[in-house]
């Protein structure tokens, strides 16, 4: 009989994306093994020996089919609770000592990665993003003490542009599936995720969201359109690890299903 194949899964146990994904690529007849990076090395080990990983006594080198779908990147900025739990008498050692544990993980991925396997997505298609609820800017937020924060940290402007958003799933240059979301009454289009329905879109909004996502060497990805008033659409976002079960059936929508399929047919 034949192995089964098997598909990395990188989360969290605890995470409901992250379970969807593994009991569909189960449902599909392979192995899904879940990479759960954060309870590395308290709880289980990960180890890169003589070219080999390992991810608790499992060998991980010879496998094809890698998911991200949940890791800390870049610098940390450490929950005290977790790093309280590591005893080091200073935070400075305790930061120091998570930074070397990401880099650790980030290390074995990025070798992972270029031993020629499947990633989605790639490390440097996750790294850089980041997200925080956007807010409309008021006469409040121009006044010269508010500007002086701006030294603080970066800070993303975009026009507004009025109007529903819709969601649009792409996987390995193709479309999957679309959606839209009513942005009346709020300027995020997070906030109005319980009125998601189906949605459709133009040869052109398919376009766009193919290109982008191969110039950003996402394999899959979820991209956030609006429609101007003029009827172009424009991408506010192209998203690395995106959820599917605010959008779709998480266990045999569209989305779940042609992503789980893919990741097995790569294993």
């Amino acid at each position: 009989m034949a192995s089964k194949k098997k598909v990395v899964i990188i989360g969290s146990r605890k995470d409901d994306a992250t379970r969807f994904v593994a009991e569909a690529v189960e449902r599909r007849r392979a192995r899904a093994i879940v990479v759960e990076t954060d309870r590395v090395p308290d709880s289980v080990t990960l180890s890169w020996e003589d070219g080999d990983v390992l991810w608790d006594g499992e060998c991980l080198s010879d496998l094809r089919s890698f998911y991200i779908k949940a890791i800390r990147l870049s610098l940390p900025v450490p929950e005290a609770e977790a790093l309280s739990a590591r005893n080091f008498p200073r935070w400075q050692e305790q930061y120091l000592a998570e930074r070397e544990r990401q880099s650790l993980l980030h290390s074995i991925l990025r070798s992972l990665n270029r031993r020629g396997c499947s990633f989605i997505n790639p490390m440097e298609a996750v790294e850089l993003h980041g997200g925080a609820l956007v807010q409309k800017i008021g006469e409040a937020d121009l006044t010269e003490e508010r500007m002086a924060l701006l030294a603080n940290c970066p800070v993303l402007f975009q026009q507004q542009i009025q109007g529903d958003e819709f969601r649009a799933y792409v996987l390995d240059g193709e479309p999957v599936a679309a959606f839209r979301i009513p942005t009346e009454g709020v300027v995020d289009a997070r906030q109005n995720l319980d009125k998601v329905k189906p949605g459709r879109l133009p040869k052109e909004a398919w376009e766009l969201c193919i290109r982008g996502a191969k110039a950003l060497g996402m394999v899959f990805t979820a991209v956030d359109l609006r429609r101007t008033p003029e009827g172009a659409f424009v991408a506010l976002e192209f998203n690395p690890t995106p959820a599917i079960s605010f959008f779709d059936d998480p266990r045999d929508g569209k989305v779940i299903t042609r992503l789980s399929s893919y990741l097995v047919a790569k294993a």
